[in-house]
């Protein structure tokens, strides 16, 4: 093997390895906790939020507790959050905001299926694809996909550090949804009591 051809094999190295570093460092990385065995305390409710993949594209988007982020999914990931019994807004976040209320019952656990559709700047000029939420509840079509979904899917965690840097750029942005949410001016998806088991 010539110099000029070792030079560009161990080029070629360093950018492949570049460019893999670069996507470890994304917003979201491999959860390092197995998934919860027990149920949730007396005092808490657990929500899984999914995104099973075989929606448009791999949309990929913020998961919001109030104005806070949560997460950040993408096709055939996974998490969850054990948080308070009570109510809470959920929001998701990309090219489009979606929201749910939800009336959480402690002891019981929650699932919300995310799903994408391209957006109309996808179809025009190659823009991102807009993400839903869905709650799933007893009897529904996806109730009995639920356990599948979450066992298929990777179980992630939040990169901290970019993803606070993320919720500090649109913080204002954020806080309009929230609000828009809460006051009923945007619709929200109800998330309540007997959705959980």
């Amino acid at each position: 093997m010539s110099n000029q051809s070792r030079m560009l094999v161990a080029l070629s190295a360093l950018v492949i390895g570049a460019v893999l570093a670069a996507g470890c460092a994304g917003y979201n990385a491999p959860s390092t906790t197995p998934r919860p065995t027990v149920a949730p305390t007396p005092d808490t409710a657990r929500v899984y939020f999914v995104k099973p993949g075989g929606s448009w594209g791999n949309a990929e988007g913020f998961v919001l507790l109030e104005d806070k982020v949560i997460g950040y999914l993408q096709n055939r990931q996974a998490f969850y959050i054990d948080v308070p019994a009570g109510e809470h807004t959920f929001m998701s976040v990309t090219s489009n905001a979606d929201g749910i209320k939800a009336t959480l019952v402690g002891g019981k656990t929650y699932y919300v299926r995310l799903f994408s559709t391209p957006g109309a700047m996808s179809i025009l000029v190659g823009g991102s694809e807009n993400m839903y939420m869905e709650p799933i509840a007893p009897g529904s079509e996806n109730w009995d996909k639920r356990l599948e979904w979450v066992d298929g899917a990777k179980l992630m965690q939040m990169n901290p550090a970019k993803c606070e840097a993320w919720q500090n750029k649109y913080a204002a942005k954020n806080a309009e949804r929230l609000a828009s949410f809460k006051s009923g001016a945007t619709q929200v998806k109800p998330l309540t009591p007997e959705m959980g088991e």
